[in-house]
């Protein structure tokens, strides 16, 4: 590897570039992706994975970005949003995953600046939606010649389209709880019931969000982006609506799942208070009976009697039947 002094030169990150209507895709360095800047019927779509400091010095130094807008993308962890500065519109969009049966959600953030000729995508770490949309474009160069603005649609669309996917998840992991719940609620159920529901809350808010910056791209006016492009933004932000309702539909879900455990197993323990109530009543009369048969007094009625033995065994017996009759009778049994 070169020194960092020689770095400038290095390639950034995977760079597609539209010019005389052709593709090239490709490292490229710094200094010939100035010039690229510089001519005007040249587009181009930089992506940064993991940018190292040099790499985040060419968003200041060749792009001559608004220094907050590099700092948000350092920052990592921003909530969706959408900034104009003028020449440059700043997006930041999260596309979700899932840890696992669990369902923990996890998010990819990635920072858009989109100008008149060019997309800069940077993010941290692997991204499914630009992986896509790089293979895309290497099939079908349409992708990036339409525009930055359909570029931008392009990877928008994607990451609506993950959001969709993991709400299949999210229902098929919904009906298993409600299975679970009617047939074994034990006490993991509950767990499991919390953490699906934090994810749901996470996914909902992200959505929302998500939505909001969606709909400014499909109604505001903004020099990136054009009337056409605008009609498809507005079917993105279609999609979103529909991920946040079916989001907060599952949350409702989920919350009733955890009533049905709540109420499931408070029935198993008032039948289990029903039976032990049913026991201890049974055994008072009797208790009643031993105790004043077990008194030590002299004289006391049938003390003598030849059949007082049995005769109290079946008094008690009488009185457990004729309990148990009456408990079943009202139903109680």
């Amino acid at each position: 590897m070169p020194g960092s002094a020689a770095r400038p030169r290095d390639p950034v990150l995977t760079t597609f570039v539209v010019k005389d209507g052709r593709v090239a895709t490709g490292p490229i360095e710094a200094s010939a992706l100035s010039r690229l800047l510089d001519e005007g019927d040249a587009r181009l779509w930089v992506d940064l994975e993991t940018p190292t400091a040099e790499e985040y010095e060419l968003l200041s130094s060749v792009f001559h970005f608004h220094p907050l807008a590099i700092e948000d993308c350092r920052i990592q962890n921003e909530l969706p949003k959408l900034d104009d500065y003028g020449s440059v519109l700043f997006l930041i969009l999260h596309s979700p995953t899932h840890d696992g049966p669990s369902m923990s959600l996890l998010t990819v953030e990635h920072h858009f600046f989109v100008g008149e000729r060019y997309v800069v995508t940077v993010h941290d770490g692997p991204s499914a939606v630009i992986t896509e949309a790089r293979q895309e474009a290497l099939r079908d160069s349409m992708l990036l010649k339409r525009g930055t603005d359909f570029l931008l649609h392009g990877l928008t669309d994607r990451i609506a389209d993950q959001y969709v996917r993991l709400l299949d998840q999210f229902d098929a992991v919904t009906d298993e709880l409600e299975h679970r719940v009617m047939s074994r609620p034990e006490p993991a159920l509950l767990e499991d019931v919390f953490a699906v529901k934090r994810s749901l809350l996470h996914l909902v808010r992200l959505s929302h969000l998500q939505r909001d910056v969606v709909h400014r791209l499909s109604r505001e006016s903004f020099a990136q982006i054009g009337e056409t492009a605008r009609l498809y933004f507005r079917d993105v932000y279609d999609h979103l609506f529909q991920v946040t309702a079916m989001a907060e539909f599952y949350r409702d879900t989920v919350a009733g799942v955890r009533d049905a455990y709540l109420s499931v197993v408070s029935n198993r323990l008032n039948e289990a208070m029903k039976v032990l109530t049913v026991f201890a009543t049974l055994l008072l009369p009797l208790t009643v009976v031993t105790g004043i048969y077990g008194m030590n007094f002299d004289r006391m009625p049938e003390l003598h009697w030849r059949y007082g033995y049995p005769g109290v065994l079946l008094g008690m017996g009488v009185i457990v039947a004729g309990l148990l009759a009456y408990f079943k009778r009202r139903g109680w049994w």
